[in-house]
């Protein structure tokens, strides 16, 4: 495991935290609830600027990271009843999509 203070390491997070760039703003969080079809998770969100971080909670206010999405490569929708086959409600429920998933997201 890489230690923090190793110099690779700080160099490692901050080319997969910042991007090449180094210009990476965090937007804002929330949690929501994903919809595929019938399956239901807890999620919660972190927006960048060019990034969409979700995570699952975990206790103590911590979260495993589950995907890492590109802005470039997600899509939003309203076609809630192509992915979930419950009924939601357009005013507090989208779809995204990345090239291996879509979901309904709920708020």
């Amino acid at each position: 495991p890489c230690s923090p203070s190793r110099p690779e390491a700080l160099s490692f997070q901050k080319k997969h935290l910042w991007g090449d760039d180094n210009f990476r703003v965090f937007i804002m969080e929330s949690p929501v609830h994903f919809t595929m079809g019938v399956q239901k998770q807890d999620r919660h969100l972190f927006l960048f600027n060019d990034l969409l971080l979700v995570a699952k909670p975990r206790s103590g206010g911590t979260y495993k990271l589950k995907e890492k999405i590109r802005m470039s490569e997600m899509w939003l929708s309203q076609c809630l009843g192509d992915v979930c086959e419950s009924i939601k409600s357009p005013a507090t429920s989208f779809v995204i999509g990345w090239p291996t998933t879509n979901v309904v997201v709920t708020f």
